[in-house]
């Protein structure tokens, strides 16, 4: 498997983990040259950043559905 650009590591933790997109170069430009999805994921969980990604997602949802779902998940 080829090394993940931070390029890339950012998309993936912006489109498919939905952290914002500060947090997720704060963790990148934290962690290094040693930096991959696992330990960035690691880096923004321990950060808080998790809780500001669910609240952005919840005001994206499109259907009550998917807010109550995106609700059950915030854990403070």
């Amino acid at each position: 498997a080829s090394a993940q650009t931070s390029a890339d590591l950012l998309a993936r933790l912006v489109d498919e983990f939905r952290f914002p997109a500060d947090h997720a170069r704060e963790a990148i430009d934290a962690l290094g040259k040693d930096a991959d999805l696992e330990s960035a994921i690691g880096w923004l969980l321990d950060s808080g950043a998790e809780i500001e990604a669910a609240l952005s997602l919840y005001a994206t949802a499109r259907t009550p559905q998917e807010r109550i779902r995106v609700a059950g998940s915030i854990s403070l």
